[in-house]
């Protein structure tokens, strides 16, 4: 049941406003630094900001949500963040953001099978209409391409996506009492202590030094990593506790619209096929969310 329809709009506009645009934040921050400088950048930031209101809170950790915290962390945070910079390396951002709408698909599978929710038939429909989209769009239209493509790029944004459906569903199923600030606040420090040496120890400074372009590049990912990661997984986690995880998760209708007009804007290739694919994947989602 949602507890208030317009927060859970509002909550669900912003984000997909936040997160579609995020995806060509990280493409410029890949201008001038690579795939693991910028995740390890990105989570050291989120941590950083995070990290006063995680002290603040500290003495309201509950024990047994510690594995938890650790879950999120790294499914949520640390894995994903990874794939997406890399699958960025190659792939258009907008095609990026236009994959990540599958996340409502992982999120009601597992959400099905592991937390055992109901499912109609119109749900199953929904899975295959989007994931034929998933592939048309991957594939510019052109199926029959399929098997001459290399798909490790796709399948890191697909992995992402199911990274991000088991924390959505592991928030709403173990962290539901949990303030939202403290349940985005402890992983992403746990994150931080492991991206931050790694950031370190991968060259970042001596990439500042020679490159004339990376504070600009830098720029965009403290945007990426406050906004785009801090700020939006705390309004992310308040919207989990107001309604459900499979919905919370919709997000991903408008992400890629926004990415794809970031993505425009920025000069990429924008075909028919692309906006046709777009059009499954949301259908599908829409299906798969509504009974």
């Amino acid at each position: 049941m949602v507890k208030n329809k317009t927060l859970v709009y509002f909550f669900l506009t912003l984000l997909a406003i936040i997160w579609g645009t995020s995806f060509i934040l990280i493409k410029k921050g890949l201008v001038s630094f690579s795939p693991i400088q910028l995740a390890s950048l990105r989570l050291t930031f989120a941590g950083i900001v995070l990290f006063p209101l995680f002290i603040r809170d500290l003495k309201k950790i509950n024990k047994k949500n510690i594995p938890t915290f650790v879950v999120v962390a790294i499914f949520g945070n640390l894995i994903p963040y990874f794939l997406f910079a890399y699958a960025e390396t190659k792939m258009d951002s907008s095609i990026v953001g236009a994959l990540n709408g599958l996340t409502p698909f992982f999120t009601f599978i597992i959400s099905y099978f592991v937390f055992k929710s109901g499912s109609t038939t119109r749900q199953v429909i929904g899975i295959i209409i989007g994931l034929f989209g998933a592939v048309w769009l991957v594939t510019d239209g052109d199926l029959f391409t399929l098997s001459n493509m290399d798909p490790r790029y796709s399948l890191m944004v697909v992995g992402a996506c199911i990274c991000y459906a088991i924390t959505v569903n592991t928030i709403k199923a173990k962290l539901g009492d949990v303030s939202p600030i403290l349940a985005a606040s402890f992983p992403l420090v746990i994150a931080m202590f492991i991206a931050l040496p790694v950031a370190l120890f991968t060259g970042v400074f001596e990439v500042l030094k020679v490159d004339e372009n990376a504070m600009g590049s830098l720029g965009y990912i403290v945007i990426l990593g406050v906004i785009g990661t801090a700020i939006a997984i705390v309004l992310f986690n308040r919207l989990i506790q107001l309604t459900s995880a499979v919905t919370a998760a919709s997000v991903t209708y408008l992400i890629p619209v926004v990415a794809f007009f970031w993505g425009w804007a920025d000069g990429e290739d924008m075909v028919w096929q692309n906006i046709v694919a777009l059009v499954f994947i949301l259908s599908g989602v829409y299906l798969v969310k509504n009974k």
